[in-house]
């Protein structure tokens, strides 16, 4: 299972009471998805007990398909109505799948992956690929 699947196993929680429905949870945390492509579709399932002698993989629910949080990002105009950008500022209107606030960087050379959150704090220095 460990082998082909995109998350590995996880361990599924009880919920203290009922949720909408809901009777279990499980957290998928930013290096479980680490891996997992925007725009596919994924399928959880139940795989039984590491006991059992047979395992099962009974699809639980729709497939989830990975989405972006920002799912929109243009140039704005500037409120002169020119649509100019200097190394100083530019104007972005975006639109976010997930409520609050949103912290952007930005970078000059394309990454090969994005950034985890504890190689931008602080002064910024990363352990990204140099340029």
């Amino acid at each position: 299972i460990e082998r082909v699947a995109a998350v590995a196993v996880k361990l599924v929680a009880v919920l203290p009471s009922p949720m909408q429905g809901a009777t279990h949870f499980v957290t998928l945390n930013e290096e479980d998805t680490q891996d997992l492509t925007i725009g596919v579709s994924y399928t959880v399932c139940y795989v039984g007990s590491s006991l059992d002698t047979t395992r099962v993989f009974n699809k639980i629910g729709q497939s989830l398909e990975v989405r972006d949080i920002i799912t929109l990002l243009q140039k704005a105009e500037m409120p002169d109505g020119s649509d100019a950008a200097t190394s100083q500022r530019i104007n972005l209107v975006l639109q976010a799948s997930l409520t609050g606030s949103v912290d952007c960087i930005a970078t000059t050379k394309t990454l090969s992956r994005a950034p985890q959150m504890e190689e931008i704090r602080g002064d910024y220095a990363t352990t990204l690929p140099q340029d």
